[in-house]
């Protein structure tokens, strides 16, 4: 969870909250503009953003941020604590949505039936891949220039739907396979424009060891070629936000 995630005003944390179980609780229906209104606003101080004029992308960045966590704690919390985090998801994807392009609303609406259809189910592994897409379909839909280059983000999405499939009862390596051709095309987007030979050799080095095990079924060693990846989108984001 990011810095920016962490910087949480009370206030609008139980707003956020509140709202939040008013969706798990099925009182969905179409939001009115004051509802819109108020969760762009728990969006917005959540995330830590404080312009006036709020830029829709730095409102996709932010919701995407917290389909991301679902994503990642989907595998691993107790259900109460998945309730809320998928209430507190969709309560953020609300204050972008009119926002979004239509292609992108209606591959969302896929997405979240799939993951509302697998929280049911309690599928854990459907609950983080779904998740992740909806991230992918955020970040996708940003139009404006951004510090973090876009393959850098469709690395964290390959990443994400990685570590879901690792979890997985058998390991789907299949899934896999593609997340790794996934990433791979990501990194392709973004590595010329990159001047640090260390992280640069890093990555390929894990990159190298996943087809390794994904080639053997090595569960132990993709889990830690997986782990090492997610810790170099980490690095990946602060080497391209770095003043120029």
């Amino acid at each position: 969870m990011n810095a920016a995630r962490q910087r949480i005003i009370p206030q609008t944390c139980g707003l956020l909250a509140i709202c939040a179980a008013l969706v798990i609780s099925g009182c969905g229906g179409r939001r009115t503009p004051s509802e819109e209104a108020l969760a762009v606003l728990a969006l917005t101080t959540k995330a830590g953003i404080v312009d006036y004029a709020v830029d829709p992308d730095q409102l996709k960045h932010a919701a995407a941020d917290y389909f991301a966590t679902l994503a990642e704690a989907a595998l691993t919390v107790d259900d109460p604590t998945l309730h809320i985090l998928v209430g507190e998801a969709a309560y953020a994807e609300s204050a972008v949505h009119r926002s979004l392009s239509v292609r992108a609303r209606r591959d969302i609406e896929r997405h979240q039936a799939a993951l509302n259809l697998a929280m049911k189910s309690s599928h854990r592994t459907r609950v983080a891949l779904s998740a992740s897409d909806v991230f992918r379909v955020l970040i996708d839909d940003i139009v404006t220039d951004d510090a973090i280059p876009a393959g850098v983000m469709q690395l964290e999405h390959a990443g994400l739907r990685m570590r879901a499939n690792l979890a997985a009862t058998p390991v789907r390596w299949a899934g896999i396979a593609s997340d790794q051709e996934r990433a791979k095309a990501a990194r392709e987007g973004f590595f010329p424009d990159m001047n640090d030979p260390k992280l640069k050799a890093q990555i390929a080095t894990s990159s190298h060891a996943l087809d390794g095990a994904i080639g053997r079924h090595d569960s132990a060693a993709a889990q830690a070629a997986a782990a090492a990846q997610r810790d170099q989108v980490k690095q990946l984001k602060a080497y391209f936000k770095r003043p120029q």
